[in-house]
C-alpha cells in the first residue's frame, strides 16, 4: 500500500517542541534516479534515521508517497502513519537510540522546489533546492534548521551521468541496466534545507585549493549542462572561488568547514543562488551568452562570494529558526561586497551596493508590508515571504552601518569568536550581539532596538546657519547614524570636493561646523551620507538640485555620484521631482557615468519613469524624447564599451515602445553587424531586438522561425516563446497559457510575463482590454490555489492590472471583503497595490507631465 501526501506548513511552536526531544541525529539516504530520463514522475527513496528521543512520539516531514515504515524493526501501517505531510512515529524508546527505516516515492519537480528535472534535447538534468522547507519533497526529514544530522548518501544513476552532493564521493558500484551507485562520505552536522543533490551529464572544469589551516586539499569545480559549456567562463569561476576561500579563511581565522566546493549552474531556477555547503547552485543567468558588461561580471562575483560567506554564516553556524533568516542573508550581502573589494577587480563593489541594493531596500521599506529586519516568523510560509529587500539589502546596509559604528577589527573579532563557540551548531541573533558587545565593550541594546526591531527609513534634510550645516532627522523613531557629510565647491561649472566630515547623528538635529563662511556654504553642494555608510533618505536642497542639474557628471568620485543618483530617484518616487526632469538629467549626464552598474540602473530608471510614473497621455511624447536621447548617447559612446552596450539595451527597449514610422527600420538596422561593428550582438541582444520588433507587429512568423533556428537551444526556445507573444493581439492566448497549471516552466513563465508587460501604448491598451481589474480579481484566488507558491507569486504580481485611482480602489475594496485569503497572496496584492498607488500619486503630482 502507498500512502499519499498532503502539504501543510511547519510552525515554530511545533519545531521548538521537537527540538526539546530529539538529539544525536544521523541519516543514511539512498536516492534511485536511474529512470529520470525515461519519463517516470517519481523516484524511489530509502531513508534510515537514527536519533535519541526524550518523548515516546514525534514526526518526520515528508511530501512524497510513503510505501514502507519500520520503527525499531517493527513494521507500521504506512497509510495510518502518513497524513498532512507528516510521518507519525509512535512508541519510540525514550532515552534510547531509535532507528526509523522508510521507503517512499518522491516526485520530480518542474517548479524549482525539491528535486527539479529538466530536459535539454536528449539530455536530462536534475538539481535540488530545499530552502526553506522543500527537502521534505525529496526525502523524509526533520524539516527545521536546528535539528542537524550527519548524512551518509548514495545515489543510483545512469553510468554516463555525473552525480554531486554535499560531501566527497567515496566509491562507486556498477550495477545492471547501465546503472551506477555512488556512495558519498558522511557530512558534518547539516540542516535539512542545506542538503543538496545534482545528477546528469553535466560538464565543466576542476581544480584544487590547499587549505593552509587544515592541511586539506579541497576539490573545486564548476559545472553546467552540455549545451551551455561553450559560454561558461570556468576560469573566472574557479579563480573567484579559490581566491575567496583563502580570503574568508584568513578573515575568520578558520579552516574551510566542508569537504569540497562545487558550483553548478542550472536553468529554470527560482532564485539567484543557494549556499548548499560543498554544492552551490546558481542560476544560468550567470553564464553570459553575450559579452558581459563590468556590471554583469561584478554581480556574478558578488553572488559567488555572497554564497561562499554562507559556508560559515548560515551553514557552519545556522540560525536556530527562521526569525534570524535576515542575519545570515544580511551578513552574506555585506560580505559579498567586502570580499569583492578585497579579492577581485571589482573594487567598486560598495558603489554597486549603494546603487542597487540600498535602492531595493528603500523601495521595500516604503511598502505597507514592511517589517523589522529582525522579524517574527511563526512558520515556514512566513519565512518564504521574507526573502525580500528588508532581509537582504536593508539588513546588509544596516550591518555596514554597524561595522562603521564599532569598527572593522571589533567586527572581525566578534565573528571569529561566534564561529568558534557555535561550530556546526545553531545560534540566535542574541548570541551574535553578545559576541559583538563583548568585543566592542559597548552596550548595543538600544542600537539593536532602533535599527533592527523597528521599520522605516529615516528622512534627512539640511539647512545652513552661518558656517554650520544642520542635519534634521525626520525619522520615527530617530535612529543614530554615523555618516559622511561632504561639501562640494562649484568652480566654473565643475563640482570639486571642498570638505568632508565624519558625523554622528543623534536626535532630531545635529549641528556641524564646517569652518566655511555662510555665503560659500550656501553656494556649495551638500552631500549627506556621502560614501553610503548609513541607511537613510537624504533629500537635497533646491540649490543642490540646481547644481546637480548643471554639473552632476563633473563629480569625480564614483560612489558620490551613485549616492546622488539614488537621492534623485528617491525624489522622483516621493513625488518631489518630475519624472520628465529625471529623464532629462539622465540624458544630459549619463555619457560621463563610468560605473557600469550605476549607468545600467539610471538608464533602466528612465523606462520606469516613463512607463509607470507618467500619465498615459504624456507617455508617448516622452518615449520619443527618450529614444532620441538614447540614440544620441549610443552614437557618442566609446565603440565596444560597456556604456555603448548599456545604451543599446535601453535604446532597443525605447524603440520597441515608440509607435513611430522609423522605429522598425532603426531596430532592423541593429541586427546588421555592420552597424555598431565594434559591439558584438550575441543571442540575448538579438532576441531583445526581435522582441521589440514583434511588439511593433513587424517581425513575422517565418522570420521568427529562422531566428529560433539560429539559436536552437533551450534558452533560444524560451526567448522564442517570449517573442511569439510580444506580437499585438496575442495576449488573450498568452493569458491562458500563463495561468494554466503545469503549462509552463519557471523560465517560460517569466518569459511570458516579460512579453505580457512589454512597454508601449499598444501593449498597455491590450493588457487592459484582455485583463481588466474585475477579471483579475475574479480569478486571482484560483491562480494562487492551483500553482506552487513561487510561480503563483510571479503570476499574481506579473499580471497585476491596476494603473489608476479607480483600479487601486477596486483592489483595496476586494482586499477588505476577502480577509481570509492566504497571507502570501494578500502580501502580493497589497505590495502591488502600494506600487500602483505610488505611481498614481506621482502622476497626479505632475498632471502636465513636467
Amino acid at each position: 500500500m502507498v500512502a499519499t501526501m498532503s502539504e501543510s506548513t511547519i510552525s515554530r511552536a511545533e519545531c521548538e517542541n521537537r527540538t526539546q526531544n530529539i538529539h544525536d541525529l544521523s541519516l543514511q539516504l539512498h536516492l534511485d534516479l536511474h529512470r529520470a530520463a525515461e519519463g517516470d514522475d517519481f523516484f524511489p527513496v530509502h531513508a534510515t534515521w537514527k536519533f535519541s528521543s526524550e518523548a515516546s512520539s514525534t514526526h518526520l516531514d515528508y511530501l512524497g508517497k510513503l510505501s514502507e515504515l519500520w520503527i525499531n524493526g517493527q513494521r507500521q501501517d504506512p497509510h495510518a502513519a502518513h497524513s498532512e505531510g507528516r510521518i507519525h512515529l509512535e512508541n519510540l524508546r525514550v532515552g534510547q537510540v531509535n532507528e526509523i527505516e522508510i521507503q517512499g516515492l518522491s516526485r520530480y519537480s518542474r517548479t524549482g522546489q525539491g528535486l527539479h528535472r529538466f530536459h535539454d534535447g536528449d539530455d536530462t538534468y536534475l538539481y535540488s533546492h530545499c530552502e526553506p522547507s522543500d527537502a521534505r519533497r525529496i526525502f523524509p526529514c526533520f524539516e527545521q534548521p536546528d535539528l542537524k544530522a550527519r548524512v551518509s548518501l548514495s545515489i543510483s544513476a545512469p553510468t554516463t551521468w555525473r552525480v554531486f552532493a554535499n560531501a566527497n564521493p567515496l566509491r562507486q558500484e556498477d550495477l545492471d541496466r547501465g546503472r551506477r551507485r555512488t556512495y558519498f562520505d558522511s557530512t558534518p552536522p547539516l540542516s535539512s534545507y542545506l542538503t543538496a543533490f545534482a545528477a546528469g551529464p553535466y560538464v565543466g572544469e576542476q581544480t584544487t585549493w590547499h587549505d593552509q589551516r587544515s592541511g586539506n586539499t579541497i576539490e573545486v569545480g564548476v559545472w553546467c549542462r552540455h549545451s551551455m559549456r561553450e559560454y561558461l567562463d570556468a576560469e573566472d569561476f574557479l579563480t573567484l572561488t579559490t581566491g575567496g576561500l583563502s580570503w574568508f579563511c584568513d578573515l575568520f581565522d578558520s579552516a574551510y568547514p566542508w569537504q569540497r566546493y562545487d558550483s553548478i549552474l542550472v536553468p529554470e531556477y527560482n532564485i539567484g543562488a543557494m549556499e548548499n555547503p560543498g554544492l552551490v547552485t546558481f542560476t544560468e543567468k550567470f553564464i553570459f551568452r553575450d559579452d558581459p558588461t563590468d556590471a554583469e561580471r561584478a554581480a556574478r562575483a558578488n553572488t559567488v562570494l555572497h554564497e561562499m560567506s554562507h559556508m560559515w554564516f548560515g551553514d557552519y553556524v545556522t540560525p536556530q529558526w527562521w526569525d534570524d533568516l535576515w542575519l545570515k542573508e544580511s551578513f552574506a550581502e555585506y560580505m559579498g561586497s567586502a570580499a569583492s573589494c578585497a579579492t577581485t577587480q571589482h573594487t567598486d563593489a560598495w558603489v554597486n551596493f549603494a546603487g542597487i541594493r540600498t535602492a531595493w531596500a528603500i523601495e521595500q521599506d516604503e511598502l505597507s508590508t514592511t517589517h523589522p529586519i529582525a522579524a517574527d516568523i511563526p512558520d515556514v510560509d512566513a519565512a518564504r515571504q521574507n526573502f525580500d529587500g528588508i532581509t537582504y539589502a536593508k539588513g546588509a546596509a544596516v550591518l555596514r552601518q554597524l561595522v562603521h559604528f564599532v569598527g572593522d577589527d571589533v567586527f572581525q573579532e566578534a565573528t571569529r569568536n561566534y564561529f568558534r563557540d557555535h561550530a556546526y551548531g545553531t545560534a540566535t541573533f542574541a548570541d551574535f550581539i553578545h559576541h559583538l558587545s563583548e568585543a566592542s565593550g559597548k552596550d548595543l541594546g538600544q542600537w539593536v532596538y532602533l535599527w533592527l526591531q523597528t521599520t522605516g527609513v529615516d528622512q534627512l534634510t539640511t539647512t545652513c546657519e552661518g558656517s554650520s550645516v544642520v542635519i534634521h532627522n525626520h525619522g520615527t523613531p530617530q535612529r543614530p547614524h554615523r555618516l559622511d557629510l561632504s561639501v562640494f565647491h562649484n568652480y566654473k561649472g565643475i563640482l570639486q570636493p571642498l570638505h568632508r566630515v565624519d558625523v554622528e547623528l543623534n536626535g532630531s538635529e545635529t549641528r556641524i561646523d564646517t569652518g566655511l563662511d555662510s555665503e560659500q556654504l550656501e553656494q556649495s553642494l551638500l552631500v549627506v551620507n556621502d560614501q553610503a555608510y548609513s541607511y537613510c533618505l537624504a533629500q537635497p536642497r533646491a540649490q543642490d538640485l540646481a547644481l546637480l542639474d548643471q554639473s552632476l557628471s563633473t563629480i569625480e568620485d564614483d560612489l558620490t555620484r551613485t549616492v546622488l543618483w539614488q537621492q534623485l530617484w528617491n525624489l522622483v518616487r516621493q513625488g518631489l521631482l518630475a519624472p520628465r526632469h529625471y529623464v532629462n538629467m539622465v540624458s544630459v549626464h549619463a555619457w560621463a557615468e563610468r560605473n557600469a552598474t550605476t549607468l545600467s540602473t539610471i538608464v533602466d530608471n528612465t523606462r520606469i519613469a516613463v512607463e509607470k510614473y507618467l500619465a498615459r497621455e504624456h507617455q508617448d511624447k516622452v518615449r520619443r524624447i527618450l529614444a532620441r536621447n538614447l540614440r544620441d548617447l549610443l552614437s557618442e559612446a566609446v565603440p565596444g564599451s560597456d556604456s555603448q552596450r548599456i545604451f543599446l539595451t535601453g535604446y532597443i527597449s525605447a524603440l520597441g515602445a515608440v509607435d513611430a514610422e522609423d522605429s522598425p527600420a532603426r531596430l532592423r538596422a541593429l541586427l546588421d553587424p555592420a552597424v555598431l561593428p565594434d559591439l558584438a550582438r550575441g543571442p540575448k541582444l538579438r532576441w531583445d531586438i526581435v522582441c521589440a520588433l514583434r511588439s511593433l507587429g513587424v517581425f513575422g512568423e517565418a522570420e521568427l522561425a529562422e531566428e529560433v533556428q539560429r539559436d536552437n537551444t533551450l534558452n533560444g526556445k524560451v526567448r522564442h516563446l517570449q517573442a511569439t507573444y510580444c506580437e499585438p493581439g496575442r495576449r488573450k492566448e498568452l493569458l491562458s497559457r500563463l495561468t494554466e497549471p503545469g503549462e509552463l516552466s519557471n523560465d517560460e513563465l517569466r518569459a511570458g510575463l516579460a512579453a505580457w508587460n512589454m512597454p508601449g501604448a499598444a501593449a498597455a491598451e491590450e493588457r487592459t482590454r484582455v485583463l481588466g481589474v474585475e477579471n483579475y480579481l475574479n480569478h486571482v484566488s484560483t491562480w494562487w490555489e492551483t500553482h506552487p507558491m513561487e510561480m503563483a507569486n510571479f503570476i499574481v504580481r506579473g499580471l497585476y492590472p491596476a494603473e489608476d485611482q479607480d483600479g487601486v480602489a477596486k483592489v483595496d475594496q476586494w482586499l477588505k471583503t476577502h480577509p481570509d485569503i492566504p497571507r502570501a497572496l494578500q502580501r502580493a496584492l497589497v505590495e502591488s497595490t502600494d506600487r500602483a498607488r505610488r505611481a498614481v500619486m506621482i502622476q497626479h503630482a505632475y498632471p502636465e507631465g513636467e
